[in-house]
């Protein structure tokens, strides 16, 4: 949960520093940039320890979002034209963070319902 937390402020900070670049002029440093998205991103950041334990299947649905919106960013660096992109430095540094987004997304879910899963077997 604390990568998933990690993952979002990250994602949330690509985003507006994408936004700032913007406005100066530059580039984002990748194919969209987004205050909305950024906010969403904080509001998950906030949402994964809020509701892991209390509201399991809230958790789950926003690691369900977060990993499928990692797992499309990831997909869409190797199939997007890459000069949507700075450098590839940029283009790979995304595909590490939401490739680890994704993971994290995926073993959240995973521990979630296995340990609901337990608890219900004995």
């Amino acid at each position: 949960m604390l990568v998933q937390v990690a993952w979002a402020i990250l994602s949330a900070t690509w985003n507006a520093v994408g936004v700032a670049l913007l406005a100066q002029g530059g580039r984002s440093l990748g194919p969209t940039a987004s205050i909305a998205a950024a906010l969403v991103l904080l509001v998950m950041a906030i949402a994964y320890p809020v509701t892991i334990r209390r509201w399991n299947v809230v958790y789950l649905l926003v690691s369900l979002l977060g990993g499928l919106a990692a797992i499309s960013a990831v997909v869409n660096a190797f199939t997007a034209d890459p000069t949507l992109w700075p450098s590839e430095f940029w283009r790979y540094a995304g595909v590490v963070l939401n490739g680890v987004g994704f993971v994290a997304a995926l073993v959240g879910i995973v521990s979630v319902v296995r340990n609901r899963w337990l608890r219900h077997e004995g």
